[in-house]
């Protein structure tokens, strides 16, 4: 109890500070995205090569089938990211539990939006942090929600009754491939996407991660 408590609370300051910097600055510091999320794949190397030593069962499964979504980020310039995206997934989802479902498709489709521009490089880790800390289908839910709810009315605010519209515009444009990240558009609408991530962590983190 005292433990899951002290995670909550690190968890929290970690997501405020991020919050705040993503607010002012528009970037996130690697030392708070990239270097955890480096430790999380080595830490998954290293509990499936311990794992391993008792033969094979989800528990090497789980670990591995993130170290495989870890090589494909690292591999994620190139094509060949697909061969390590689709062993991960192949792991999962045969050999490993919900748990190792959750995190390893939830890395990767984190991925997909960061490599098609939709979501910032430094918003990706953040969600995939948050997966390796929880990976839990509740957790999924309250971020979608809370991408759903703020954001748009966020965008409902600034842009009011073009709303529907704009939104299809993205939507026809991304079923045609021109996503952000090939055509270089920023977009005028552009909000700091963390502090929404944020509040659907919290809810999930103080409000449900008990329940149940």
């Amino acid at each position: 109890m005292v433990f899951e408590i002290v995670v909550r609370v690190i968890a929290t300051a970690w997501l405020v500070v991020l919050s705040v910097l993503d607010v002012r600055r528009h970037r996130l510091p690697h030392p708070l995205t990239t270097i955890p999320l480096i430790v999380i794949g080595l830490l998954a190397m290293g509990c499936m090569l311990v794992n391993l030593r008792d033969g094979w069962s989800q528990f090497v499964a789980d670990p591995l089938a993130l170290v495989l979504a870890f090589v494909a980020i690292l591999a994620s310039d190139t094509l060949l990211a697909l061969i390590p995206a689709a062993g991960a997934l192949a792991t999962a989802f045969c050999c490993g539990t919900s748990a190792g479902q959750i995190a390893a498709t939830g890395w990767l489709v984190a991925l997909a939006l960061a490599k098609s521009g939709i979501m910032g490089a430094g918003d990706s880790k953040v969600t995939m942090l948050l997966l390796a800390l929880s990976p839990d289908v509740r957790l999924v839910i309250c971020l979608g929600l809370a991408v759903v709810v703020i954001g748009g009315a966020l965008l409902t605010w600034r842009v009011g009754w073009a709303t529907p519209w704009l939104i299809l515009s993205v939507v026809r444009d991304g079923l045609a491939g021109r996503f952000p990240s090939r055509t270089g558009e920023k977009g005028v609408l552009r909000v700091p996407l963390v502090p929404i991530l944020a509040a659907g962590a919290l809810v999930y983190l103080w409000l449900v991660w008990r329940v149940g």
